[in-house]
């Protein structure tokens, strides 16, 4: 299954945007954003497990959405009023670094593949003595 802005909509308990709306057409463009961010770093979506990486991709979108919500707080004492304005909008959808670590969202790899670690001769003593 593959995320849809319903989907997130679900996840924030809202209504969906309409069809071909600008917020229904924003979300899609991260969603694909989201998942390009995937494949660049652990390469073929399909060697993914689905469910996790369906998971990953629909809560960093509701995460994205909730935090490019501005909000503001007014306090207003006798005459003077002040105003606090917040914009927590990164301009980019980050996954959470939790995320990356699960071992559902690492590839599947071949397990005849060999590995070799790293190593050197010790320093040979020569005897020689300055």
């Amino acid at each position: 299954m593959a995320v849809t802005p319903a989907d997130v909509a679900a996840t924030l308990g809202r209504p969906a945007p309409a069809d071909g709306s600008a917020e229904f057409v924003q979300w899609t463009m991260w969603i694909g954003d989201v998942r390009r961010k995937i494949k660049n770093r652990l390469g073929d979506l399909a060697a993914l497990d689905q469910d996790t990486l369906d998971y990953v991709v629909r809560e960093t979108i509701a995460s994205r959405v909730e935090k490019s919500r501005a909000s503001s707080t007014t306090v207003t004492v006798d005459d003077g009023t002040v105003t606090h304005r917040y914009e927590t909008d990164s301009g980019a959808a980050a996954l959470d670094d939790d995320w990356w670590g699960w071992a559902e969202l690492t590839p599947k790899v071949d397990t005849d593949a060999l590995s070799t670690r790293p190593g050197f001769a010790p320093d040979q003593d020569w005897g020689w003595r300055c």
